[in-house]
C-alpha cells in the first residue's frame, strides 16, 4: 500500500505541528514555506507551493 503524501503550505507553529503529527502517523509530508529556516525534521522540503502539492493526494494551506 502507497503512503499517503501530503503537502504542507506553511511551516509556521500550526503547519509544523500538523507536519510532524502527520509524518507520526505514517504518511509522506512535503512542505513549503517562503522562510527557509522553518523547517520539520524529516519532511521533503519543496521550493515553491506547486511542487510541493505535485502528486500530493492531500494538501493543506496553513498561512
Amino acid at each position: 500500500m502507497a503512503r499517503l503524501r501530503v503537502a504542507v503550505l506553511g511551516l509556521g507553529e500550526a503547519g509544523s505541528a500538523l507536519a510532524s503529527d502527520l509524518l507520526q502517523a505514517g504518511a509522506e509530508v512535503v512542505g513549503y514555506d517562503p522562510v527557509p529556516e522553518k523547517d520539520v525534521p524529516g519532511i521533503l522540503r519543496a521550493q515553491s507551493e506547486r511542487e510541493a502539492a505535485f502528486g500530493a493526494q492531500v494538501v493543506l494551506s496553513v498561512n
